[in-house]
């Protein structure tokens, strides 16, 4: 009789243990490699990053500054912000400048020079775009503007070669960090950043002009460039950061366009952001999933308030095959890997119009109250044709409260954390279009650079390339 009773308790306590294992643990479908790992082959890196500005220039990745672990400087001063720059042929091993030159009497007028310090201030959350300025297909300058330096700024420095940084003085828009820049219609676009605003504007001109030698003992240039800004209407969407704005070659398939209808757009995408308070559309700060659109820069239109990607920002974002350029006669891609969601949830219901937004409402139980104080991190990737819908690339599942280990298939998310394997969510990262050209059978990829896991994750001095099955997953089959 007793050993029946033990028998019976060790069949119910082997039950349990099965219910335990089978709700921890689940089917992972067999994804197709979506990223690889570029490793140096000589060991040559940057140190781990976020927040910091690249840009494809002349046949290489370049990569200037950033956030990362604290550092002592070279004036004793412990920073977490980075002042170098870096170049890569294939994305495998970088090279960093170590001969900078410029003007140094504007800012780093203290630093070794030339030397491995640019001229401009150490920064983050500032931007980097190659642009073309006479119209011939070729880039002309790397153009870096803004971000953290360690307050929001708003001078402009231009290269013609990555390696002598031009000051061009301080734009006419207010300094500003975490904005978004893209080139459209041949012209580079700066919209949004901190303090938060929806501004637009572009440079329309760039004019080479010699200048007077100023009085110093700091390396200096006798030229600079004049630059033309011109603002056009605000946004129709919310002020904003960490948002993506991107130039997409476009045309509607399913009303029978081809290629031949090919237009350019200019979309902007997430970002954290809203109206301050006291604005009658004011409902909180919180990341976004909208996505906007506009054929002139100009005028706005609203293609989704509700993206599948989910409410995010700080993500990586790039099209793939841009530029006249379609894939199985529909349009080019666009990609959104990774991100963060911080900050106050949106309303769980909506006034009829933001008129009807009032102290009452805004002190009314429709309010969320919850916060998201610690930045929450994506482990997916999503692709979308119009902006409109999007395919989550990637399986992902657990985390959170489900008591099943959180997994994802995106090559990038895996770490070794307390010596066990984990998958993190990361932000921060830039994202490139390069034509690798290194031996590949379709050399056009995106490249992942750098960027920080959440979680007690590390910040990331890695560099993916990524792989077909970007262009086939859904949701990681």
């Amino acid at each position: 009789k007793n050993q029946n009773i033990i028998c019976l308790l060790y069949l119910l306590l082997l039950n349990q243990f099965i219910l335990l294992v089978s709700q921890s643990v689940s089917y992972i479908p067999s994804s197709s490699t979506n990223w690889v790992q570029l490793i140096s082959s000589s060991n040559s890196q940057f140190t781990g990053r976020n927040a910091h500005a690249s840009c494809v220039f002349k046949g290489n990745l370049w990569l200037t500054g950033g956030r990362s672990n604290v550092y002592t400087a070279y004036n004793l001063i412990s920073t977490y912000s980075n002042g170098d720059v870096w170049y890569s042929e294939h994305g495998d091993t970088w090279i960093q400048v170590t001969e900078l030159k410029g003007d140094f009497y504007i800012q780093n007028y203290d630093v070794i020079q030339p030397g491995p310090i640019a001229p401009w201030y150490q920064r983050y959350g500032h931007s980097l775009n190659a642009f073309d300025s006479n119209g011939d297909g070729i880039d002309d300058y790397m153009i870096l503007a803004g971000g953290y330096a360690p307050d929001p700024s708003n001078d402009i420095w231009i290269t013609e070669d990555g390696i002598t940084w031009i000051y061009c003085g301080l734009a006419p828009w207010a300094p500003r960090a975490w904005h978004a820049t893209t080139i459209f219609q041949n012209k580079l676009y700066i919209m949004g950043g901190t303090p938060l605003n929806n501004e637009v504007w572009y440079l329309n001109n760039i004019t080479r002009i010699s200048r007077k030698d100023p009085l110093t003992r700091a390396m200096y240039m006798n030229y600079t460039f004049e630059i033309e800004w011109i603002q056009v209407n605000n946004g129709g969407w919310s002020p904003r950061v960490g948002m993506a704005a991107i130039s997409h070659w476009y045309y509607n398939s399913s009303l029978g366009e081809t290629s031949a209808n090919l237009t350019e757009r200019l979309l902007v995408i997430g970002g954290f952001g809203g109206y301050p308070a006291g604005y009658p559309e004011y409902n909180g700060y919180s990341c976004q999933s909208d996505v906007w659109v506009s054929l002139d820069g100009t005028n706005w239109t609203l293609l989704t308030t509700d993206a599948s990607f989910g409410r995010r920002a700080w993500f990586g974002s790039a099209i793939l095959n841009n530029s006249n350029y379609a894939i199985n006669n529909i349009s080019s891609y666009i990609f959104i890997v990774g991100g963060g969601n911080i900050g106050f949830n949106i309303p769980t219901s909506s006034p009829t119009s933001y008129s009807d937004v009032n102290p009452s409402y805004l002190s009314s139980n429709t309010f969320s109250t919850k916060n998201i104080n610690t930045m929450y991190g994506y482990l997916s990737t999503y692709r979308s044709i119009d902006g409109v819908n999007w395919t989550q690339v990637n399986f992902e599942e657990g985390g959170g409260t489900t008591g099943i280990t959180q997994y994802s298939s995106q090559e990038w998310t895996k770490t070794v954390l307390y010596r066990t394997t984990s998958y993190l969510g990361m932000w921060g990262m830039t994202i490139e279009s390069f034509n690798i050209d290194n031996g590949y059978e379709e050399p056009n990829r995106l490249i992942l650079i750098g960027g920080t896991k959440v979680d007690d994750g590390d910040t990331s001095d890695v560099v993916y390339v990524s792989e077909g099955g970007i262009f086939c997953d859904i949701k990681g089959v």
